[in-house]
């Protein structure tokens, strides 16, 4: 933990902008928009910390569930 997250974003401004679209976009899951929005007031070490464990925890099951289970595409 406590690896440094590198963005291409210059500036706060272009970071929130782009979290507004996302949370403003229909297309885009509640739990993103919800997690988001709860971001927007954590302790910004806190919230990488828990960032790094939450995708390495989500990561790890996805592919360990991927590999468990046949896709669609796979069975046409």
């Amino acid at each position: 933990m406590g690896q440094k997250i590198d963005t291409p974003c210059a500036d706060l401004e272009t970071i929130d902008a782009r979290i507004h679209w996302v949370l403003e976009h229909p297309d885009m899951s509640p739990w993103l928009k919800s997690a988001l929005k709860s971001s927007l007031i954590e302790d910004p070490i806190d919230l990488t910390n828990d960032l790094q464990i939450l995708a390495n925890l989500i990561a790890t099951r996805s592919s360990f569930l991927m590999r468990q289970s046949p896709r669609d595409d796979a069975r046409s």
